[in-house]
């Protein structure tokens, strides 16, 4: 059950609960009240679940743990492989449970600044939702998804993460004679080779 204090005209909220204390401050009592409730409703849920709340995680170790977990049962490509390193390399430090929605957008809007495609940050926002689900999934952590599964449609929406461009013609006889005959010539090693 929750705790109020009124400090200079304001109301503070505190619950302590399963092992876990949270605290905020409002306007009024109507509002920490429905902060509280919903934070306790919360709680409650996860402990029912089973699912753990650990603020000590990072993202790193999510994915090293995705990696280790799921590398070799999904078999996945080098594109993935290095989708995943980058996410590592450049959020890897951050506390898992503490990204927002808004952080994950701006992160991914400094890649488009940086040159990254539609096509890459949609990959890219697609599998660190895929290493958050796993972790919650089968981890049971108490993880934000819905704070990634809302960046990526909200990536999606203002068109920075998409799709590839359809094609619109195919490769001519006479383009497959000329890369036939550049590689028979030995000017550069075939791709089978």
């Amino acid at each position: 059950m929750a705790n109020f204090v009124k400090r200079n005209a304001r109301m503070r909220a505190l619950i302590r609960k399963h092992g876990q204390t949270l605290c905020a401050t409002f306007p009024n009592k109507t509002q920490a009240k429905a902060w509280a409730d919903a934070q306790e409703r919360r709680l409650d849920q996860i402990r029912a679940t089973g699912a753990i709340q650990d603020k000590t995680i990072t993202i790193a170790d999510l994915i090293d743990w995705y990696i280790k977990e799921l590398a070799e049962k999904k078999n996945w490509g080098r594109t993935k492989s290095a989708d995943l390193a980058r996410l590592r390399k450049d959020i890897g430090a951050h506390r898992a449970a503490s990204i927002t929605t808004a952080w994950i957008v701006d992160y991914f809007r400094r890649r488009q600044s940086e040159g990254s495609g539609p096509v890459v940050i949609a990959g890219q926002a697609g599998y660190l939702h895929a290493v958050f689900k796993a972790a919650r999934d089968l981890r049971h952590l108490d993880l934000p998804i819905a704070a990634v599964a809302q960046a990526l449609e909200s990536l999606r929406q203002h068109e920075i993460a998409g799709h590839s461009d359809e094609r619109d013609r195919r490769v001519s006889d006479a383009e497959i004679s000329a890369l036939i005959e550049y590689f028979e010539a030995g000017n550069s090693p075939s791709p089978a080779s």
